[in-house]
Formats: C-alpha cells, sequence, structure tokens
C-alpha cells in the first residue's frame, strides 16, 4: 500500500535539547563504516536481533 501523506519534523517547534534527543531516539540509523567521532556515540548491534556485540 503506497501512503499519501507521511510525518516531517516541524523544526519550528523543535526547542529544547529533550526535543532533540527524542528525535534523535526514535531515527534509529544504522552506520556501515562511523567515523572514529561517531563510533563513540554509537555500540555495535547484529542487524537480525538488535543485539549489542561485546568484544571479550
Amino acid at each position: 500500500m503506497y501512503l499519501l501523506q507521511y510525518y516531517v519534523i516541524d523544526w519550528d517547534k523543535v526547542k529544547t535539547q529533550e526535543d532533540l534527543i527524542t528525535i534523535l531516539k526514535n531515527l534509529q540509523l544504522g552506520f556501515e563504516n562511523p567515523s572514529e567521532d561517531l563510533k563513540k556515540l554509537c555500540k555495535f548491534v547484529n542487524k537480525s536481533d538488535g543485539q549489542e556485540v561485546t568484544f571479550d
């Protein structure tokens, strides 16, 4: 089914840091090859189930 409407961020309504945090938490972006700066802010997870991968 093709949707005719969708939600976009109304940047005029974004006023606080909490608003930005809410947006970023809901984006659920995945990065194949992040920069070192971005890697510090990420965790390594399985694509199939979203579980974090730890290197022991």
